[in-house]
């Protein structure tokens, strides 16, 4: 996204921070001293518009999730769907978070630097609030069917969603783990944006007469792949796991050759089929299939 971010520190204090050296409980394990850093706690009290909105935004996709599932006859749109709604129901998870924390019920009693993670844990939440008003989110719950709106959006909330995850610190019961694996999903994402995606190639026919064979992975005299999708089976093959194997043994799977689609197609498709094959039938496992599915999603 094109926004900058500034750190924290840059923001100024809240209204009715209290003079330097005064102290008030936080309620969260202790006692943040103004004279310390005000703008911690200015911005911890500041901090239920921000979760009031995000829950806001967690409807709004869920809402955009069913009309994709309303859609009668859509496989593709009922994948997409449902990928949406996990997508708000992880928004919502976050949010019941970030209420616990705000509502000062989080016990930092034995975490170290207490004011320091507080303001981590409040700018993980502020990348998730700025998704919420961003240009490609409001173009995507306007019309969630749209292909390109879907995938500007899926980047942009994969982009909003990891920088979040990085922003949260270790050490806080409760808070820390929960944070993290609910921001460090990026298959929803991407469900999302290829389901869409598929529907819209499929309806504007794109399968019929394709040749995709610009380009060429070759191994001494042997022809390895040919078409778009070439430069990525020839990274799969130095991965360093089973990523070759996968893409070889399934190049012609659920009626798509995968030498002879487009790139944007195929990236779309083989996410499908991660999704759906790749940790049943041994490939890898759940963490091994997520990192495939943001490597192939990097590639689009």
């Amino acid at each position: 996204m094109s926004k900058s971010h500034a750190p924290l520190g840059q923001t100024a204090p809240s209204s009715g921070a209290q003079s330097s050296g005064a102290s008030q409980s936080s309620g969260l394990g202790g006692s943040f001293s103004y004279g310390h850093r005000p703008e911690a706690w200015g911005e911890a009290a500041a901090l239920k518009g921000k979760i009031d909105s995000v829950m806001k935004f967690g409807g709004n996709l869920r809402q955009a999730g069913q009309r994709l599932m309303d859609v009668d006859g859509e496989k593709e749109l009922l994948l997409a769907g449902q990928g949406l709604l996990t997508v708000a129901d992880d928004v919502t998870n976050i949010t019941s978070i970030y209420y616990t924390f705000q509502n000062q019920t989080v016990d930092l009693s034995g975490v170290t630097d207490k004011v320091g993670k507080t303001k981590k844990v409040i700018n993980s939440l502020r990348m998730i609030y700025e998704l919420t008003d961003d240009k490609s989110t409001r173009a995507f719950l306007e019309d969630p069917t749209d292909a390109q709106k879907a995938q500007d959006w899926a980047y942009d909330a994969a982009d909003a969603f990891k920088v979040a995850a990085d922003w949260v610190p270790g050490g806080i019961p409760f808070v820390s783990d929960m944070l993290t694996g609910y921001l460090k999903a990026p298959a929803a994402y991407v469900r999302v944006m290829s389901g869409i995606l598929f529907h819209h190639i499929n309806q504007i026919d794109l399968y019929a007469g394709i040749s995709g064979s610009r380009t060429v992975l070759t191994h001494g005299d042997r022809t390895l792949w040919k078409g778009e999708l070439s430069h990525l089976a020839q990274r799969a093959r130095v991965s360093g796991d089973n990523l070759w194997q996968f893409m070889d043994e399934n190049r012609k799977r659920d009626g798509v050759n995968l030498e002879k689609v487009r790139a944007t197609l195929g990236v779309a498709h083989l996410i499908q089929l991660t999704e759906r094959y790749a940790v049943s039938e041994g490939y890898t496992d759940e963490r091994g299939k997520y990192q495939w599915i943001e490597r192939f999603s990097k590639f689009a």
